[in-house]
């Protein structure tokens, strides 16, 4: 019964996102600002500007991929509502520009430090 309801706990526990994760959220965050050159709010200036910059090269990559790609990232990261390929599989897609976008965000220096552990 113990056995049970440890691994229960273990199934219902809140994973970590992926780094790549976490850069797409940072990435999603910064597309939904009305103004591009504030982040807003009473954060310390140096962090808006590294949210900023990576924000800014994050979308320049996804700007990159190929129409699929791009507009599955803009699905599954809530920029877009619609998905605009019926036949293609969307969390194939998905998938396909993860492995495209992953190198990309590791050779950047703005973006790469999420990838580090801390």
């Amino acid at each position: 019964m113990n056995a049970l309801t440890n691994q229960a706990i273990l199934e219902e526990a809140p994973q970590a996102d992926s780094p790549f994760v976490v850069v797409m959220k940072l990435w999603a965050r910064w597309m939904t600002l009305t103004d591009r050159r504030e982040a807003g709010g009473w954060a310390h200036p140096q962090d808006v500007k590294e949210f900023m910059r990576a924000g800014e090269a994050v979308d320049a990559m996804v700007n990159d991929l190929p129409s699929a790609q791009r507009w599955a990232i803009y699905r599954a990261y809530g920029i877009a509502t619609v998905w605009r390929f019926p036949s293609l599989p969307l969390a194939e897609v998905v998938i396909e520009a993860e492995q495209v976008l992953t190198p990309k965000m590791l050779r950047n220096v703005d973006v790469k430090r999420y990838f580090q552990p801390f």
